[in-house]
């Protein structure tokens, strides 16, 4: 009787070796060649996603291969032409499943998948539930925690997500050393500047610009703007997207006693370079709170024009903070509403106040992309650390430390746990200064049976030879 149960139990393991054995790819042989990256997004087009074409860009051709997985429309606009010059392979996978990605991409062997839409319009997130690449990372589309298990990093700085925050992320965040958010130094802002009257503004008085979106204004910030409307001849600039939105904006001005005459509606222009010129001609820019401007933060700095923010405890309400601190003007970062109300009065009421703030973005060194007075922005190149995005490749490579500030204890754990598990056991010493291509070759053992990062995570993700979600 024994001798029959363990015969049983011999061959319920090999059916469970069997179907948890994970296909081979490219014939099971290690490639010691470049690094794969692949960025998976429904918004490669004219998108606020399209300010990392420069870092695309910017990748290092010779020690990585860069892949676009893309999920959205085609709206053959010149950006998304530029994106698809970038990349080594561009995929357009509209019409395939996530099951069907996530095979293809294993079939290419991606060593590092980069989600750039997290949980936004069109996105695709069960495609990473199916573990398609050994690090995978959540950046850029989405301002928090996936809140899930398959993805391995967040990519923000120490401004976004301070250190006493990071538990609060499922992900394991690793630190830019600028700021999070990239900038494209491509855009060249028209030379000509519209006038006030071709803007709809007065000749005269204080503009008070904000040209996020619309939903994210705020009862409390709202009420701020129309204290700020005391200022005399003072008028708020805002983008509104539809009359409804525009009608009940006015109705809540007139409810707080100020004119809706007042409140000056800007409207979409065709070129980005007119949009970003007609910047100069508002005064203060006021951010929303919490949901801050990221994108239109970053062109109204590029163009020169102050950001008054109020930093709040959540990601999105730090974006536009963590662009103050990268240009080195912190004093514009309000922590209270009462400190934001505040510092825009300030610079609406002291015109040398303004000026001065103003000449600070002047005396920073120029980039000759950037038109006009506005400070050099962090690139790509340096938001990533080196050109390319080397460092910040290196430490997704699980480093154990990037730009020489050691993680805490608890990662580098967790590192050394995953390197030793997929390696069998074999020690890597890795640094922000050291290329970790054995590593991610190291890593691509996934596909044998019995190793890799994916297998180490969950030994049931395969069954029978097939994909199954984590």
């Amino acid at each position: 009787m024994r001798r029959v149960i363990t015969r049983k139990r011999r061959k319920l393991s090999q059916r469970s070796r069997t179907r948890c054995r994970p296909m081979c790819c490219g014939g099971g042989a290690l490639r010691t060649q470049k690094i794969r990256i692949a960025y998976v997004s429904p918004d490669l087009r004219e998108h606020p996603v399209g300010l990392m074409a420069g870092v695309f860009e910017r990748h290092d051709k010779s020690r990585f291969e860069t892949i676009a997985i893309s999920i959205g429309i085609d709206d053959q606009s010149r950006l998304r032409a530029r994106m698809i010059k970038a990349f080594d392979h561009f995929i357009d996978a509209r019409a395939m499943s996530a099951q069907q990605i996530a095979r293809q991409m294993r079939e290419m062997e991606v060593d590092i998948a980069i989600d750039l839409g997290g949980y936004t319009s069109d996105t695709r997130t069960a495609i990473f539930a199916y573990r398609p690449a050994p690090v995978q990372v959540n950046y850029l589309g989405y301002p928090g925690t996936m809140g899930t298990s398959y993805f391995d990093y967040i990519l923000a700085d120490r401004h976004i997500i301070p250190l006493q925050q990071r538990q609060f992320y499922n992900e394991k965040v690793a630190y830019l050393p600028d700021t999070y958010l990239p900038t494209d130094n491509s855009v060249q802002i028209s030379e000509r500047t519209p006038t006030r009257a071709e803007c709809g503004l007065p000749d005269t008085g204080v503009v008070f610009c904000s040209f996020s979106h619309d939903y994210k204004i705020s009862p409390p910030v709202f009420d701020v703007w129309m204290r700020l409307l005391q200022v005399p001849g003072s008028v708020l600039w805002p983008m509104s997207r539809g009359e409804l939105a525009q009608g009940n904006l006015s109705k809540e001005a007139q409810a707080r006693g100020v004119e809706p005459s007042r409140l000056i509606f800007a409207g979409r222009v065709p070129l980005v370079e007119d949009h970003l010129a007609r910047y100069r001609q508002a005064d203060v820019f006021l951010d929303t709170h919490p949901y801050n401007a990221h994108t239109t933060a970053a062109d109204a700095l590029m163009a020169g024009l102050p950001v008054v923010t109020y930093m709040g405890n959540s990601f999105p309400s730090r974006v536009a903070g963590s662009l103050l601190h990268a240009i080195g003007l912190p004093e514009l970062i309000a922590h209270t509403m009462l400190d934001y109300e505040n510092i825009a009065l300030q610079l609406a009421t002291d015109p040398s106040a303004l000026l001065d703030t103003k000449n600070a973005f002047a005396g920073q060194p120029k980039d000759p992309c950037l038109v006009s007075n506005g400070p050099v922005l962090p690139q790509p190149g340096r938001c990533t650390g080196t050109d390319g995005g080397r460092a910040t490749v290196k430490f997704l490579a699980l480093s154990p430390c990037l730009h020489g500030t050691p993680i805490h204890e608890s990662d580098r754990n967790y590192s050394g746990r995953a390197r030793q598990r997929v390696t069998n056991g074999a020690r890597w010493q890795l640094s922000a200064s050291r290329t970790p291509p054995a590593t991610l070759f190291a890593l691509r053992r996934r596909y044998e049976p019995g190793a890799g990062l994916a297998a180490h995570r969950d030994p049931g993700l395969w069954h029978g030879g097939k994909l199954s979600p984590q």
